[in-house]
């Protein structure tokens, strides 16, 4: 693996990282028992769970090359 490609995977990874922890700071700002009019209601843990599987989804389209 050359320097350009291990760096590529570091961003990535950061990233990833980045979005994940976003998304778990939401949900603990939001917390748990907050209802909005007209809202989804989703629990706390449920949340959480979103948290790491929508993080580096997110992560990984956000460092995608643009062509």
């Amino acid at each position: 693996m050359n320097f350009k490609n291990r760096r590529r995977w570091k961003i990535i990874r950061d990233y990833c990282i980045g979005w994940t922890l976003a998304f778990i700071f939401l949900c603990i700002v939001r917390g748990e028992g907050t209802e909005e009019l007209g809202s989804v209601n989703i629990e706390f843990w449920d949340f959480i769970w979103y948290s790491f599987l929508i993080g580096p989804i997110f992560g990984s389209i956000s460092v995608m090359p643009r062509y």
